[in-house]
C-alpha cells in the first residue's frame, strides 16, 4: 500500500496539552511542514519513523531547509492531542477499529497516512472525521465519509510512546 493518492498533511484538531518548541533538525534533508518528527536522546529532531521503534513526538510547523542544526519550530504532542490523518490508499476509516493502534506510512511533502497494520503501531484511532463536524457546514461540502478510501481518522499517540526517545 502507498500514500500516492493521499492529499493533505496530518492536522492537529485538538491541541490538548501540546506545546510549541524549537529543536535542531539533524537529518540533513528537507523537513516539510506537516512532517511528523521525533526527538532524539541528544535533544535534536529527526523525521519520525512509522512504527513504535521510532514513534512521532510531534509535527513540524514550517518547512526547514537542509542545513544541519537549523532550529525548527515543532508542536510536541501530549497524550490528549487529537490528530486528523488520512488513511493510505485503499483503506477507509471503517477498516480501522476505534481503540486499536496502527502503523503510519510516509509520503512526500509532509504527507502521511495511517495503515491497517497493527504490528508495532503508533497511532491509536479515537474517532472518524465524520463522527462530528466542528462547524456548521451550510453548503454540504464536508466530505469525510468514513466509508470512503483515503478519508481521515482522528488519532492520538500514547504517553508510553511519547516518553520513548530514539537514538
Amino acid at each position: 500500500m502507498t500514500v500516492a493518492l493521499v492529499e493533505g498533511v496530518p492536522e492537529v484538531v485538538k491541541a490538548g496539552g501540546a506545546v510549541e518548541e524549537r529543536y535542531d533538525y539533524v537529518d540533513g534533508g528537507v523537513l516539510a511542514a506537516g512532517d511528523l518528527i521525533r526527538v532524539t536522546t541528544g535533544g535534536e529532531i529527526k523525521v519520525s519513523g512509522t512504527t513504535s521503534t521510532s514513534p512521532p513526538h510531534g509535527v513540524s510547523l514550517y518547512a526547514v531547509a537542509s542545513e544541519v542544526n537549523e532550529p525548527a519550530p515543532v508542536l510536541l504532542f501530549d497524550d490528549d492531542t487529537n490528530i486528523s490523518i488520512p488513511c493510505i490508499d485503499g483503506v477507509k476509516p471503517t477498516d480501522l477499529s476505534k481503540g486499536s493502534t496502527y502503523t503510519l506510512e510516509k509520503g512526500t511533502g509532509g504527507v502521511w497516512g495511517i495503515t491497517s497494520t497493527t504490528t508495532n503501531g503508533v497511532a491509536t484511532v479515537v474517532g472518524y472525521a465524520d463522527d462530528g463536524i466542528p462547524w456548521i457546514d451550510r453548503y454540504g461540502s464536508f466530505d469525510q465519509d468514513s466509508g470512503t478510501n483515503q478519508n481521515r481518522v482522528i488519532v492520538r499517540i500514547t504517553r508510553a510512546l511519547l516518553d520513548t526517545y530514539a537514538a
